[in-house]
């Protein structure tokens, strides 16, 4: 920006401009328009819950996402790991404790909680029949 108009608006830091040119964006955009994706934003509450597992050591978590996405259904959104913990006495018996965030939404109504819970507990249940995992509730104690 040229200093006097800077000055006459009394801006005292440096500032930056740019031109861009949109009509040469557009068309290098368009090479990858197979790859560009949309999804709506849903009209309807989304919620929240945090599963916690035991797992063997060695388990590949993405496989284990990718598992509850397939028993989650149209109505979980989102999976992603949130915390992973290891104490000496999960260490010596080779486990972890992974715990997973899912995030629930319906794009047509609003979900009930018994919906999402039913679901939840079927995650719960196919996750520890196909990973060898156990379900941390809030008495499991994991040596804290």
């Amino acid at each position: 920006m040229n200093p006097l108009i800077a000055q006459n608006y009394r801006i005292n830091e440096p500032v930056f401009t740019a031109q861009i040119s949109l009509t040469k964006i557009f068309p290098y955009l368009e090479q990858f328009s197979a790859l560009t994706f949309y999804q709506p934003l849903s009209n309807f509450p989304r919620s929240e819950k945090d599963l916690s597992f035991i797992f063997p050591t060695v388990i590949d978590y993405q496989q284990v996402v990718r598992t509850m996405k397939k028993f989650g259904g149209d109505i979980l959104q989102e999976v992603s790991i949130f915390d992973v913990y290891q104490n000496a006495e999960l260490k010596q018996q080779g486990k972890k404790s992974v715990s997973f965030h899912l995030v629930f939404q319906s794009f047509t109504r609003t979900l009930e909680t018994a919906e999402m819970e039913k679901v939840a507990k079927l995650i719960g249940e196919k996750i520890e029949k196909l990973f060898h995992a156990k379900l941390r509730d809030k008495t499991t104690k994991i040596g804290f």
